[in-house]
């Protein structure tokens, strides 16, 4: 592992970059992933997150802010940061009574161990000078975020089909599939942002759920309330409005599920599975809003691989669960995080396009 700590101290000295920036994607190729058992790996690398202290922040010491903002962490694993110099102030050492200010700029440096995802190729559904439309699989998000960023929809189109310079406009969780729209320049991704936030993408969605859904369309106008620090949905009067329209499309009477088109008239995050929820119908698969949810021995295998089943050369890669870089476990097991949900952006359509993609194959159970 010798290779692998000179790389990280290479890194840190040469090299500085933002959280969920893409202007890195230059330096992606696929030399940087690998596939195991049909799922894809991105081989571990030296990472740099960097953060400027927010105005909440002010006159708090830096152990508890962290603790607080970044819960994946416990206080004591900040704590062992912090004392080992892993997490900087302005490039130093601090102590974690250290009183944060403003101006302060913090560094986090970590050996990344990404989540896998499924080997499942982005679908492009349609492409001109202004958009590229494609059908997103479960399982990676549309752009650097959280414990994804080599392993994003953003940088597979990247590195895979040699589309460059796209621009995020919507965004779909990294649970569910189906279209997404970039924009190919800052002209129209300024046109298309504003369609999606004046509502004029009309969006249709289905969804497999536990229950016999009513056969008459049913609109639920639910307020919706949505917590950013444990990212999680509820319902709530004192919440946001949010408008969804479904329609059963059909039952299988041996499983007990239905098949719903879901048509959201608003935007709110969750929308879709906070709704289904509220109707007592939820999403089959969904971890956090459906019924108790068990993994497959599938999911089992795309988080928690055993180091005994890895080959010698992943090994030397860095790709252990006791990675000699890291201070902790940072592969996560199955149960806390699902590769998918049976939840499908069909359709979008807007006054001058219109897409749509396949169903998937769990849409196929009658």
């Amino acid at each position: 592992m010798e290779s692998i700590t000179k790389g990280v101290e290479n890194y840190q000295r040469k090299q500085r970059f933002h959280k969920n920036g893409v202007s890195d994607l230059e330096n992606i190729s696929e030399d940087h992933y690998f596939v195991k058992n049909n799922y894809r790996y991105v081989v571990p690398y030296p990472f740099e997150f960097r953060v400027n202290t927010k105005q909440r922040w002010f006159g708090r010491r830096v152990l508890e802010v962290f603790s607080w903002e970044f819960p994946h962490g416990s206080q004591q694993y900040w704590e062992k940061e912090l004392t080992e110099g892993r997490l900087l102030v302005n490039g130093d050492k601090v102590s974690p009574d250290f009183i944060l200010r403003n101006g302060h700029v913090l560094t986090h440096i970590v050996h990344r161990h990404e989540a896998a995802t499924t080997t499942e190729e982005a679908e492009i559904i349609y492409v001109d000078p202004d958009k590229v439309v494609v059908n997103k699989p479960a399982s990676l998000p549309v752009h650097p975020c959280g414990n994804y960023r080599k392993n994003s929809l953003i940088a597979r189109l990247y590195v895979e089909k040699d589309l460059k310079n796209l621009h995020v406009t919507h965004r779909l969780d990294r649970q569910t599939s189906g279209l997404v729209i970039f924009a190919r320049n800052k002209k129209y991704a300024k046109i298309l942002s504003e369609k999606f936030h004046e509502r004029k993408v009309y969006k249709t969605y289905v969804a497999r759920v536990h229950g016999r859904f009513p056969s008459e369309t049913v609109v639920c106008n639910q307020k919706l309330c949505f917590d950013v620090h444990d990212c999680v949905g509820s319902c709530s009067d004192s919440g946001k409005d949010a408008t969804t329209i479904f329609k059963l499309l059909s039952y299988n009477s041996d499983l007990g599920h239905s098949l719903v088109e879901c048509k959201p008239q608003t935007g709110r995050t969750h929308q879709i599975r906070l709704h289904l929820q509220y109707l007592g119908h939820p999403i089959v698969n969904d971890p956090l809003y459906g019924l108790d949810y068990v993994t497959n021995d599938m999911e089992n295998e795309l988080h928690s691989p055993s180091v005994d089943t890895l080959s010698e050369d992943i090994i030397q890669k860095g790709q252990e669960l006791n990675c000699p870089i890291c201070p902790r476990i940072t592969v996560h097991d199955a149960n806390e995080r699902s590769c998918s949900i049976w939840l499908h952006a069909k359709e979008y359509k807007s006054c001058d396009w219109a897409f749509s993609s396949p169903l998937p194959y769990w849409s196929n159970f009658t």
